[in-house]
C-alpha cells in the first residue's frame, strides 16, 4: 500500500508538472453511486477528485482519489463503514465520427481500496472502466463512467459515476 501511495504521488506530480509546459493537463470532480454484490447492502454516494495529462487527442494517464459516504445493511442496522480509494489508470478516448463533441472513454489501471473498519483488509488490484463523454468547449468535458474495483473481504465493487474536468 504504501508503495503504491508513494508511486501515484509521484506520478501525479510528474503530469501535473509535464503538463504546465505542454498545457495539456486536466483536473476535475466525480460524484456518482458505489453498488456491491452483497444483498441487503445500501448503496452509498461516492465522490472524488481526479488529475490527468493527455499524450494525444486519445492516449491520457490518470491518478484518482475517491471517498464513500459511510454505508451498511439497509435499514440502518450493523456496522458502518466508508472506503477510501486511489487509482492510476491509462485512459483511451476514441472520437465518435457521427458526432462532433461526443467520445467513448476506456480505461485500465490500478486502484487501492481501503476501508475505515478496523477488522478490514484493504486490497489493491485492476481495474477497467468504459464511459462516454463530450466537449462543451476545447478545455471542458463531462464523462459518465462505469468501473470495476478491486474486491475488498471478497466484496466486488462497481460504481457508476459522472465526472467533469478542465484542461489548461
Amino acid at each position: 500500500m504504501k508503495l503504491f501511495t508513494k508511486t501515484l504521488a509521484v506520478a501525479t506530480i510528474g503530469m501535473l508538472m509535464a503538463g504546465t509546459a505542454q498545457a495539456q493537463t486536466y483536473i476535475g470532480a466525480k460524484v456518482g453511486k458505489l453498488s456491491t454484490d452483497v444483498d441487503g447492502l445500501e448503496k452509498p454516494m461516492s465522490y472524488g477528485i481526479y488529475g490527468g495529462y493527455d499524450f494525444s487527442d486519445a492516449l491520457a494517464v490518470e491518478a484518482e482519489y475517491g471517498k464513500t459516504e459511510k454505508f451498511g445493511a439497509k435499514g440502518g442496522s450493523g456496522d458502518q463503514i466508508k472506503l477510501t480509494t486511489m487509482g492510476l489508470y491509462g485512459a483511451y478516448r476514441m472520437p465518435m465520427p457521427s458526432y462532433e463533441n461526443i467520445y467513448l472513454k476506456g480505461k485500465l489501471g490500478m486502484t487501492s481500496v481501503s476501508s475505515d473498519e478496523k477488522d478490514s483488509d484493504s486490497n489493491s488490484g485492476y481495474t477497467v472502466g468504459v464511459g462516454v463523454g463530450t466537449h462543451f468547449a476545447d478545455n471542458i468535458a463531462v464523462e459518465a463512467e462505469y468501473s470495476l474495483s478491486p474486491d475488498i473481504d471478497d466484496v466486488k465493487f462497481t460504481q457508476l459515476q459522472l465526472a467533469g474536468h478542465m484542461k489548461f
